[in-house]
């Protein structure tokens, strides 16, 4: 069953590698993706992780 993205299914769990490498650039060094959604995601879980600390 097809979902969002390019040809990948519901069982496809490879979206989240590139969000988890990011994540942790920015938490170790501060790095920011220079793609802007992926910036937004990452920006976004500081913020949760921040409340939620």
């Amino acid at each position: 069953m097809p979902t969002c993205g390019s040809g990948s299914t519901k069982g496809d769990l490879g979206w989240r590698e590139p969000i988890a490498e990011a994540s942790a650039a920015f938490t170790e060094r501060g790095e920011l993706p220079k793609d802007g959604l992926l910036r937004e995601v990452v920006l976004a879980d500081a913020e949760l992780q921040a409340l939620w600390n």
